[in-house]
């Protein structure tokens, strides 16, 4: 993310980057990183891929039951 200004400036979007001292965040930033892998294959661009699609997984991802919820 050596750019990450530059994509938030082009996409008109914030970008939040992870604190490394915050390993506790870490464990669900990798479940999440496993959970779109189901979704795009490895290496996959996301320029092709429109934005409809990509609204339907962060939408299956975000609204999928989890054991830790109950």
């Amino acid at each position: 993310m050596a750019q990450h200004q530059e994509l938030a400036e082009h996409l008109g979007v914030d970008v939040y980057i992870g604190d490394p001292r915050g390993l506790w965040k870490r464990g669900s930033n990798e479940n999440t990183n496993r959970r779109l892998g189901r979704y795009l294959a490895e290496g996959a661009k996301l320029r092709p891929i429109a934005i409809r699609n990509l609204d339907d997984i962060a939408e299956r991802i975000i609204t999928r039951p989890r054991r830790v919820l109950d």
